[in-house]
């Protein structure tokens, strides 16, 4: 069972390490009244259709495409206008990397919008009766709607990101790239592009692979199941380097639900934040975020604590990330990822009709202070590019440390104006440097569970030395005065 970490308090929340299907009333979107609910129930495909032949990744990445099918659970119509109206709904999806306990966003796709809402109903609820069609505007109670890989990567229907407000689900034809232009088009332009050496099976010894869709309409009540994750397994390279995908399951089975991508990543503690907890549909101010932490015992009195901070659907974005360090810890080896955005010359968003700054793939800036760990990008002005978080996208930070892990306080700030200061949570973090021998988990009580991690992980980073050392410390509570 995962654990989540809300306003300082763990929580259980079922995992999503099962198939299977949840709506209003369930689990992730408990009873919240009337109203559509999206999400998805076909995640498939998933081919390498062509190297990319221009951009940044000239030559060093494939395009890869993704089907999905959006399903209406909830108990009213979903607004499915077309383009240039601004009630239709936008589709992104993602690629991320699991490796040696670093849980990494290694593609982002842009924005398609959608049109037409068919009437089929390609998955089915008893509880939720047959799919009552419209005239496509809308989607209908019950009904599903298809996307084929080759829909979802037509140029023509995808745009930036940054056009969007993923809070309000708005976005605005006027000063859009498909009111003003699009960039070359050069083949994989806008679509998934995945690096090869992301996923070269020699340099990426043990990786696992993720493949995620996610559906953002402004009527839908509830976020935490508008996306969707298989895991892929590479097989095989074509002649030209394109690597040939395949997903765990048929396209009949259901993907992974949950917006907390995260939740693929073993053994991570999970913490949502946001300006407003808990977040309230149509009232609070910005969305959420998830921040997910893994600690790995390196032996020899050393950690590795990996973040990876996920913006869900915070439309002023994320410029700052720390991770308070008590008095005395050391803290070395700084680590960061991101996605490369390829979003070429666009700026972040159309203010009215004045662009705002620039963005880059600068990799953000990281100091070891007295009190934290720090990573930023530039922060928003007008005449410089930055790199912010951008909604369904997530960023992956680390350092090692030499104390073992505890609960602790992290934080963010938000790029764009109006956020009324820090938003912080709790999570995996340094402890203040007691020194409990045998405690694997960091509570500082050698029990049971500390045997069963060290049994789990024995060998890597394990020994019979460490074993031995719980053993002799077993029962020992570090916290007794």
């Amino acid at each position: 069972m995962k654990s989540w970490m809300l306003a300082g308090f763990v929580v259980a929340c079922a995992t999503t390490s099962a198939f299977g299907q949840d709506y209003n009333g369930g689990a992730f979107c408990q009873i919240l009244g009337p109203g559509p609910d999206v999400t998805l129930c076909e995640l498939y495909d998933f081919g390498s259709t062509q190297r990319v032949n221009g951009g940044a990744w000239n030559g060093v990445a494939s395009a890869v495409r993704v089907g999905t099918t959006s399903w209406n659970v909830g108990s009213a119509q979903l607004l499915w206008e077309q383009m240039p109206d601004p009630d239709h709904p936008k589709i992104t999806m993602n690629i991320y990397r699991l490796m040696d306990g670093r849980f990494e966003n290694i593609a982002n796709h842009w924005v398609k919008h959608g049109y037409f809402a068919l009437s089929d109903q390609q998955c089915s609820d008893a509880a939720l009766g047959l799919c009552q069609g419209t005239n496509g505007t809308r989607l209908g109670l019950a009904c599903t709607d298809t996307y084929s890989p080759s829909l979802n990567a037509t140029t023509a229907l995808l745009g930036p990101r940054y056009e969007v407000n993923p809070w309000s689900g708005t976005w605005s034809f006027s000063g859009s790239v498909f009111d003003i232009g699009g960039p070359s088009a050069y083949l994989g332009v806008r679509q998934l592009q995945v690096h090869d050496n992301d996923v070269s099976l020699v340099g990426n010894p043990g990786a696992r692979y993720f493949a995620e869709g996610f559906y953002c309409t402004g009527d839908d009540i509830c976020v935490y199941n508008s996306a969707a994750y298989k895991e892929l397994f590479i097989t095989a390279y074509q002649p030209d380097g394109r690597p040939i995908f395949v997903g765990e399951s048929d396209r009949d089975t259901p993907p992974h639900q949950s917006f907390a991508m995260l939740a693929a990543w073993d053994k991570a503690t999970l913490t949502e934040i946001a300006e407003q907890m808990p977040v309230i549909e149509n009232v609070s101010p910005d969305g959420r975020a998830v921040v997910g932490a893994h600690v790995t015992d390196l032996g020899g009195g050393l950690w590795r604590y990996d973040y990876t901070v996920m913006n869900i659907d915070m439309d002023r974005q994320i410029d700052q990330f720390w991770v308070d360090l008590p008095a005395g810890v050391t803290a070395s080896n700084l680590y960061f990822h991101a996605p490369m955005l390829h979003e070429e010359i666009y700026t972040y968003h159309n203010g009215g009709m004045s662009w705002g700054p620039p963005r880059d793939n600068d990799p953000w800036v990281g100091v070891i202070e007295a009190d934290k760990v720090r990573w930023s990008t530039d922060a928003h002005d007008p005449g410089t590019s930055s790199n912010p978080i951008g909604w369904a996208t997530a960023y992956s930070f680390g350092f090692t440390a030499d104390t073992a892990p505890t609960t602790g306080t992290m934080g963010v700030t938000a790029y764009k104006p109006g956020a009324a200061g820090p938003i912080t949570g709790a999570t995996r973090a340094p402890s203040a440097g007691v020194n409990c021998p045998g405690d694997i988990d960091g509570n500082l009580i050698v029990n049971l569970d500390d045997l069963q991690d060290l049994l789990f992980s024995f060998g890597s980073p394990y020994s019979l030395d460490d074993l031995q050392v719980v053993l002799f410390n077993f029962g020992n509570d570090c916290t007794a005065p």
